[in-house]
């Protein structure tokens, strides 16, 4: 990422070196920079009934920002706006574990300029974002007139009248001419930000929010009616996270395209994008080898399985050997220090989609079985009868399956653990350590066999309980029905067009859901390979730097922030900041994994030239079913997918922020934004999971993954956490994390990067300084649908009700909703 800094243009040199950022020289002085920094004065009534300011005219919002106002190594950003796509260098994930210093994010400096007021004033920027602006009040200084006592002569009193006049005429014109010059050269010296990816955030920020609601009173519905009035994907999208994931699908012909000129592996995935998205409509229906498929694995529908395949393993198979994590996701961990074999066990990826799916066709679901009968048997003869008890008792189980898991996936109170199948039923009730093991050998089918001895690793164990009760409260017939349902609901889509056309009601609808169903379906299949080819395609070697060296000035401001705290021990302050020096970005597949050669061996045995999508489906997932998994292999695959919602989160186990490669997008990053933009966007969302290092859970694991006896803390200053975790004053929330320290640490760091690079804050408009940018760019991206939102959004006004610096920047009257009298804190 370019984010964009001033540099005057006489610090701008043509042919410098790549990579070497020239020194920027300021030519104003720290008395201007206090002088544009002056506070705001609230305009705001006491009762709160105005608006913060003037409503806003978005059609001025600026479309085409000026161009060619960034550096980049090589000195081409200028000739467009636009980062070049380097030839990525070789990338190491390991230097996250180097130790940390309080780092100097290698921001290359961009251009802006000293805008002149009278032109500012005609400009389209100027007249932009009026909302969110609150005019300073200008307070006049009368100058004392000074009245000197001669000895030469005593002047008479109509003189001494005249003097006087004369004395403060002159003082008073002295004064303002002073103060006018003054606002005039602070006014030249605003520096703003000229690029397309400013112009672009800004109109995102200021365009098309309802301008009745008052930022004062409810930050999060003030910043996301922008996002609520767009018509951009409301169907399909969620949330913003959302429209980051298919942002990824946009791309993903071109990804895969790129990518393959790198990695030539990358031909199969594009041959079955391509198989999928040009002959798939047209393809006959194959649904048949989706039955052969079930048949040959002990599976049928809509008849019941002769013989009931165990529901465990069942669940286990379907995550770690077809990548269908419906109840569970299963991933094979590095073995623990004493060389047992580790199985994480997560709430399955497919959750919410399946629950949205359900809710989305429940009111028509006796149809929606019907259409999938008649689509299966064509020939009425052949076709099995509906029976309606079975139906009905279907739903009723897929209901409180679905629900009862998304609770317990959803809960904000995890419990993770670390404990061998042998201990399982000190963690959950009523399981038996023997059917367990079994059954995750029977899922994984190790070589050698999992035993007893051999770790469950849980990020919840809450989650296992969930899942155990309904094993244990359906049984195995009911569960082999709902599990072989579910399968034909996810499956037989990719071997007849016609269940698009089913589910959506129409071609118009099928057809522009057509390219993400087909790059969902495809990464299923290659994850790991997708991973490679998204990461150097999608972001160059400077991106990547950027947001490493961003993470890590994270981590140094959250660090400072528990050494300059009072409320904790020495002995709690050397714990706490160890814990988080050690918490890893989790971001990027392993180098071992980025070779030719390693991937061309790993996707050696997958089809590369079959005849119909549903071939290509079903062979993969063969072939998947059985490769050899390498331990690199196994670690690309347990890091986020980009198909998934869940774009980030935070692993107790193993200390690690894990965030997927897709969130790397407008409006979390952009190459050529700004500071505010990036540590509001993609650095927030990182902060938000990193500071469940030191959460309620977090205090309780060491840096090296295991559980400690009490906590981190001391026993007086864990009190004082306790204290200043519970926060009364957070709205419907009642604790801290990870919305206010979080707050607290992405500012910090902000504020921090300035001093360390020796720069100014940039601008969007005159309307949207630093600060706000900042702080409307970390709410936009918590923007969701009513009861939609992903359990890893931010709660905005929760956020920044309890800053005083969002406060300030929107000059938010004290008592104000987002200006309470009392505030909660974490750090300070």
């Amino acid at each position: 990422m370019r984010v964009q800094v001033p540099v005057p243009e006489t610090s701008i040199t043509q042919g410098s070196p790549a990579g070497k950022q020239p020194s920027p020289r300021h030519s104003y002085s720290k008395a201007d920079a206090r002088r544009r920094r002056s506070k705001s004065a609230r305009s705001a009534t006491a009762s709160g009934s105005e608006l913060a300011s003037p409503i806003i005219d978005p059609a001025r919002v600026p479309q085409e920002p000026e161009s060619g106002a960034c550096i980049s190594p090589d000195d081409q950003c200028a000739k467009g706006g636009a980062s070049p796509q380097a030839s990525p260098p070789s990338f190491s994930a390991e230097e996250n574990d180097q130790q940390r210093q309080q780092p100097s994010v290698p921001f290359p400096q961009a251009k802006s300029s000293d805008v002149p007021a009278d032109a500012r004033a005609s400009s389209p920027a100027a007249n932009s974002a009026q909302l969110l602006s609150r005019p300073d009040e200008v307070r006049s200084r009368n100058p004392e007139a000074v009245i000197s006592k001669t000895t030469l002569q005593v002047p008479r009193k109509y003189d001494v009248v005249t003097i006087i006049l004369i004395t403060v005429a002159v003082g008073t014109l002295f004064f303002v001419t002073v103060f006018l010059v003054a606002s005039k050269h602070a006014a030249r010296r605003l520096r703003l930000c000229h690029t397309e990816d400013c112009g672009s955030h800004a109109a995102l920020l200021s365009r098309a929010f309802d301008t009745q609601l008052d930022p004062c009173d409810d930050f999060e519905a003030f910043v996301c009616s922008a996002w609520h009035a767009s018509e951009t994907r409301r169907e399909q999208a969620m949330s913003v996270m959302d429209d980051l994931r298919f942002t990824w699908y946009d791309h993903f012909e071109d990804t895969l395209t790129r990518g393959t000129k790198k990695f030539q592996a990358g031909r199969k995935p594009l041959a079955v994008y391509h198989m999928c998205r040009n002959n798939f409509p047209t393809n006959a229906s194959q649904v048949s080898l989706i039955l052969d498929f079930l048949a040959h694995h002990g599976l049928s529908w809509p008849e019941p399985p002769e013989k009931p395949r165990p529901p465990l393993a069942l669940l286990v198979t379907l995550s770690y050997k077809w990548e269908s994590p419906y109840w569970i996701t299963v991933r094979l961990l590095e073995p623990s220090a004493s060389g047992n074999r580790r199985v994480q066990v997560t709430p399955g990826l497919y959750l919410p989609i399946l629950r949205n799916n359900y809710y989305a066709i429940t009111a028509a679901y006796y149809r929606y079985w019907q259409m999938f009968l008649e689509l299966i048997y064509p020939d009425p003869d052949k076709r099995p009868a509906i029976n309606t008890t079975v139906v009905n008792d279907i739903r009723a189980l897929e209901e409180d399956v679905l629900d009862s898991l998304h609770t317990a996936a959803e809960s904000p109170r995890k419990r993770p653990a670390t404990f061998p199948f042998s201990e399982i039923g000190t963690h959950v009730p009523n399981t038996s350590a023997v059917e367990w093991a079994e059954a995750f050998q029977a899922g994984m089918s190790l070589q050698p066999n999992l035993t007893v001895d051999d770790e469950i690793v849980a990020t919840d164990v809450a989650f296992l309980g969930a899942v155990s009760r309904l094993l244990s409260k359906y049984g195995p017939l009911k569960l082999n029905q709902h599990l072989t349902w579910l399968i034909m609901q996810n499956c037989p889509p990719a071997t007849d067009y016609a269940f698009l056309l089913g589910y959506y009601g129409s071609e118009e609808k099928a057809a522009a859901h057509a390219s993400s169903h087909c790059a969902h379906k495809v990464e299923t299949l290659y994850k790991v390979l997708l991973l490679a080819l998204g990461l150097f395609t999608r972001l160059t070697d400077l991106d990547r730097k950027v947001i490493e060296a961003g993470f890590n000035s994270l981590i140094s401001a959250a660090s400072g922030s528990i050494r300059n705290s009072r409320w904790m021990d020495d002995r709690s302050k050397a714990h706490a900041v160890r814990k988080l020096d050690s918490v890893r970005n989790d971001m990027w597949p392993p180098v071992a994994i980025l070779d030719e050669g390693a991937l061309e061996k790993i996707y050696a045995a997958f089809p590369e030239k079959e005849p119909s999508f549903a071939d290509y489906w079903i062979k993969t997932l063969e072939v998947i079913g059985g490769m050899d998994r390498t331990p690199e292999y196994c670690k690309a695959l347990s890091l986020p997918s980009n198909n998934f919602p869940d774009y980030a989160g935070y692993d107790y186990v193993t200390n690690s922020v894990r965030t997927a490669i897709g969130a790397v997008a407008a409006p979390a990053y952009y190459s050529n934004g700004t500071k505010g933009m990036l540590y509001g966007g993609l650095l927030f969302l990182m902060a938000t999971q990193m500071v469940k290092a030191i959460d309620d859970e977090g205090i309780r694991w060491l840096p090296d993954g295991t559980g400690a006896d009490a906590t981190i803390l001391s026993g007086r200053t864990l009190q004082a956490f306790r204290d200043r975790s519970e926060c009364p004053h957070g709205g419907n929330s009642r604790t801290v994390f990870p919305e206010v320290p979080a707050l607290e640490v992405a500012h910090a760091a902000l504020t921090a990067s300035h001093h360390a690079d020796q720069t100014e804050p940039l601008a969007l408009s005159n309307q949207l300084p630093e600060e706000k940018v900042f702080f409307m760019t970390l709410c936009y991206m918590s923007c969701s649908k009513p009861a939609r939102r992903p359990g890893f959004l931010a709660d905005c006004n929760k956020a920044v009700r309890n800053s005083d610096a969002f406060s300030r920047a929107f000059g938010c009257r004290k008592g104000s909703r987002m200006n309470p009298e009392k505030k909660c804190s974490f750090f300070a």
